[in-house]
């Protein structure tokens, strides 16, 4: 991220996305997560290739087949080699949330029991095809990938207050799908929300699993209603005091009536607890689920333009511009100024080097930054062009290889970073400048080798997909969110002048 000072910056949703600015968790990628299904469709194939010999001691390969096969064919995706595509497969599969949850819990929960049963017949050909398809797919889901991609879905039902039936019967964000959440998916997430302490979020999936059980009856349900009876009870003595209609809570307006509390700047302070207020997370929740925060007079002082940049390069085809935000702290869109071929090569190029995003100096692994990321030199022949647009843009002098005056040090140029949000991907509130907010005596006190390229002084930040559902980068202090789109860029300073 190249990485004004106004505005801590937060990413809603999924999607690709460049800037300049561990072995990572699969639901946290949604290039990972392709991979995944790519894999399981080969691990079925073998499977059934193998099925007559099978089938009556392994009903559970049948099953899990049956399933798997069943997903596609909703999606107009089966025969895959044949019908689906590897965009339908991102469009309609991998972009979907409940498949992708479904898709590790198969592998981390049932394809087990198709190897054990497997073992148990004795078929050793079988067990090396599947071993050699995992292998080349670099293994199956960890049950770590089960969790992340049950806490995503909570987040995301936290974030946008989805209500639970609808969201179980596949209708995300006012979209009907075709997966749904089976009661063994509900009573999961249910069980898995209580076991995290998230008492409330529980209580939403068991009474769903609860209808669902019903619905099925209780004889022929696989998860009968009194145990999840059971598990509700043990939810109950874990709830606040009085809390307990459901209804009461899902789907509730958590904004309504209020004034939100904008342009609002904390203390400057050492404490990261203390950098962002309850405001802050008041109008960023606001923001992602594209509320307007921003005053219809402020609105209307917000203007387009084709722009040259005051350069001969964009003369014959100016930059399309959109002021997301006036001065003093102006934010701008640059429209279509990276090209579809350029992101693909860019993808292809940061593809080895994605790993689970850390945050901070200490590197560390953290829920405010859910994504996979990579860093790209600026030498990568991917990006020779874009760097050239990259100082028009910009005004700014962004890779050594293009600094007029030869005066900057090498580490004063920070890489491109690749990012890649999965399940629910996200990154919380945050600012991108290193010391702005922190005390006057902060700087005198680091050592030699802290952050020895000073600060960051701007960020321009492009899309490299775009994204269907969520995915905006939000300002909360100014009350503007951006809605990505796939070739656009947004640009912003960190200080004032």
């Amino acid at each position: 991220m190249r990485s004004s000072w106004m505005a801590p910056m937060v990413l809603c949703l999924s999607l690709w996305l460049l800037s300049r600015q561990a072995d990572g968790q699969i639901f946290s990628s949604m290039g990972e997560l392709a991979k995944v299904f790519k894999m399981e469709v080969e691990l079925v194939s073998v499977l059934q290739r193998h099925r007559d010999t099978l089938e009556e001691s392994l009903n559970q390969i049948k099953n899990y087949a049956q399933e798997v096969k069943a997903m596609y064919e909703k999606e107009d995706c089966w025969p895959v080699k044949e019908k689906c595509t590897d965009q339908n497969l991102m469009d309609k599969i991998v972009g979907n949330p409940i498949y992708n949850y479904q898709v590790l819990k198969r592998l981390n929960v049932y394809f087990k029991k198709v190897e054990e049963a497997t073992k148990a017949v004795d078929t050793k050909k079988t067990l090396q095809e599947l071993r050699k398809v995992r292998n080349k797919h670099g293994g199956l889901p960890t049950e770590a990938d089960l969790q992340g991609a049950a806490k995503a879905l909570n987040r995301l039902q936290d974030m946008y207050k989805l209500n639970i039936t609808d969201f179980a019967r596949g209708r995300i964000f006012g979209l009907q799908t075709a997966a749904e959440l089976s009661v063994k998916d509900t009573f999961f997430l249910g069980r898995f929300a209580m076991m995290n302490d998230n008492p409330e979020v529980a209580l939403r999936w068991l009474e769903e699993a609860v209808i669902q059980a019903a619905s099925e009856g209780n004889h022929t349900s696989p998860v009968k209603a009194d145990r999840i009876e059971q598990v509700i009870k043990q939810v109950e003595r874990k709830l606040p005091p009085g809390f307990r209609d459901i209804a009461s809570f899902e789907g509730t307006d958590d904004f309504e009536n209020n004034d939100f509390n904008l342009l609002k700047i904390p203390e400057k302070t050492r404490d990261p607890a203390k950098f962002t207020t309850l405001d802050d997370e008041m109008n960023y929740k606001a923001l992602c689920q594209g509320r307007t925060l921003l005053s219809r007079v402020e609105q209307a002082k917000l203007l387009c333009s084709y722009s040259t940049l005051a350069h001969p390069f964009y003369l014959i085809g100016p930059v399309k511009t959109e002021v997301a935000y006036n001065d003093p702290h102006k934010i701008v869109i640059l429209h279509e100024v990276i090209h579809d071929n350029e992101i693909e090569a860019i993808i292809q190029a940061a593809k080895p080097k994605i790993n689970t995003a850390t945050t901070g100096q200490e590197r560390s692994i953290s829920d405010l930054r859910v994504s996979r990321n990579g860093w790209l030199p600026d030498t990568e022949p991917s990006l020779t062009a874009l760097n050239y647009r990259m100082n028009l843009l910009t005004g700014l002098q962004t890779v050594q290889a293009l600094d007029a005056h030869q005066e900057g040090k090498k580490e004063e140029y920070e890489m491109f970073q690749v990012a890649n949000y999965g399940i629910g991907g996200h990154y919380g509130f945050h600012q991108d400048p290193m010391f702005v907010y922190k005390e006057p005596d902060y700087l005198a006190k680091l050592g030699q080798d802290d952050y020895v390229t000073g600060d960051r002084m701007a960020t321009l930040m492009l899309y490299l997909s775009d994204v269907s559902l969520g995915g905006r980068t939000a300002f909360p202090r100014l009350g503007i969110s951006i809605v990505p789109k796939k070739g656009s860029a947004v640009f912003w300073y960190k200080f004032q002048a």
